[in-house]
């Protein structure tokens, strides 16, 4: 492992400048770190509760534990104004990722109690799901402040190779950590019960944490990476001011149409995911367990592939020629289901097949591969170091709220659809696809406005002494 090399700024990246650095191995465990929680929060505790037979309503109910991932944004300022004064050694990010971090840990550890003296006891309930919301907490946190460390640390020409690298450390938590608790957690519950056995699956999930610890402490520190020298009242007032006049103050007017472009650029894919698992299971009569291995296994690999290609890609094309090619790629990718509703038709009254599956999932999963690399990189291009944790998260809130929007309309767009085909199911999802596909024109009429040289780089902000 080398470090990096002082001219991956002036001239085009290699493959190892991009990918084999201390800094992209330090991305890749953060990117990790951050999939831990989200798992564990989204897949395990799913898994626990329905183990131990709990009601619809309380499984429904974790759902809530996912809220700090949206409301973020609130306490993001306290990351950029305020340094845990006993890792201030380690800067601003650094020290808020590894606190964060000890949090999860402690909170993981507290819930693998809570479920070891589990039993219909409502107080318990009540414990663990304080805990696990603890742990959500910590995590967004730690999401806050890696972001913003992603972004302090990476030159332009590395940006989209951080985003791939930290997507892919984020997606293999995902992968490996649900696959796998689920079937740790399964076994141990058949041979001890569901609560022993789901505490010692939470109890060794707990102890991942501390070793990912270790790679926060291996990452590189970002240079000037200290709160300013003025007083906290002073400092706090900034980051909640500051970060959006100085996102108002380098767009403009154009502000507007920046944030229209950050939260429709994705519809094709945020209208079309929705709907895939309905129009395959439903309308293709594809079997759960198919669409699984093929969508996490295939997919998977598909994804991590095209956001390593578009890394590769992005510092060559430049931002504008890659958000253009990546924009094209996404839509067209779209077009995969709308060739699958025709080729069941064709092939009617014969199941399309696997196959058929696979290219579709190929298709729609190396799009977002490509758009992960190249809209990452777009967005982190446009914080501004000082304030990369407030802008860094008000971006993405934009983002989120344009998946909700439009994944919450997509079913009435399709039955809006199908009423105008006369009920013909097949006319209906080739239409929605298609009509999916023709959403990215708008998001790729608005590239010009938003890449324009004069606003495309945060303004130089020169490092601040440590108080």
């Amino acid at each position: 492992m080398r470090s990096d090399p002082p001219s991956a700024e002036a001239q085009a990246p290699t493959v190892r400048d991009l990918f084999f650095t201390r800094r992209s191995a330090s991305l890749l465990v953060l990117g990790f770190a951050g999939g831990v929680p989200y798992t564990i929060a989204t897949v395990s505790m799913q898994g626990a509760f329905t183990s131990a037979g709990a009601s619809e309503a309380a499984i429904g109910a974790l759902s809530l534990l996912l809220l700090p991932y949206t409301l973020k944004v609130l306490w993001a300022p306290l990351v950029d104004a305020l340094l845990p004064q006993r890792l201030a050694e380690l800067g601003r990010r650094r020290a808020w990722i590894l606190a964060s971090q000890a949090g999860i840990a402690a909170s993981l550890v507290g819930v693998s109690l809570v479920t070891f003296a589990s039993g219909e006891e409502r107080p318990l309930l009540a414990l663990f799901f304080g805990l696990a919301l603890c742990m959500t907490i910590c995590s967004a946190t730690q999401d806050v402040a890696a972001d913003a460390y992603r972004i302090d640390i990476s030159p332009p020409a590395t940006r989209a190779a951080a985003a791939s690298v930290f997507v892919m450390g984020y997606r293999l938590a995902l992968a490996l950590l649900g696959a796998g608790s689920l079937i740790v957690g399964g076994w141990a519950t058949m041979k001890w019960g569901a609560a022993f056995g789901w505490g010692i699956t939470f109890a060794g999930l707990a102890l991942i944490m501390p070793l990912l610890a270790l790679g926060t402490l291996f990452a590189p520190k970002p240079e000037g990476d200290q709160p300013e020298p003025s007083s906290l009242s002073s400092r706090l007032a900034r980051s909640v001011v500051e970060p959006f006049r100085d996102l108002a103050e380098r767009f403009g007017s154009r502000l507007v149409a920046l944030l229209a472009f950050i939260f429709i650029f994705k519809l094709p894919d945020n209208l079309a995911i929705p709907m895939t698992l309905p129009f395959l299971q439903r309308h293709l009569g594809y079997e759960l367990a198919d669409i699984g291995w093929v969508r996490q296994a295939i997919g998977l690999g598909v994804t991590i592939g095209g956001a390593l290609i578009g890394a590769m890609l992005v510092p060559r094309l430049g931002l504008r020629r890659s958000l253009f090619v990546f924009g094209i790629v996404q839509a067209t990718s779209t077009a995969s289901f709308a060739w699958l509703a025709m080729h069941a038709a064709a092939v009617a009254p014969d199941a399309p097949g696997i196959p058929a599956l696979i290219i579709a999932v190929v298709i729609e999963y190396l799009g977002i591969g490509l758009v992960t690399a190249g809209f990452v990189a777009f967005l982190m291009s446009l914080c501004t170091p000082r304030y990369s944790a407030t802008q860094y998260a008000l971006l993405t809130a934009v983002m989120t709220l344009g998946v909700a929007l439009a994944g919450a309309q997509s079913g009435n767009i399709f039955q809006w659809l199908l009423a105008a085909s006369d009920g013909d199911a097949t006319a209906a999802w080739f239409r929605f696809f298609l009509l999916c596909v023709a959403s990215g024109a708008i998001g790729l009429a608005l590239i010009p406005w938003v890449t324009e040289r004069r606003f495309r780089a945060p303004r130089a902000v020169p490092p601040r002494a440590a108080p």
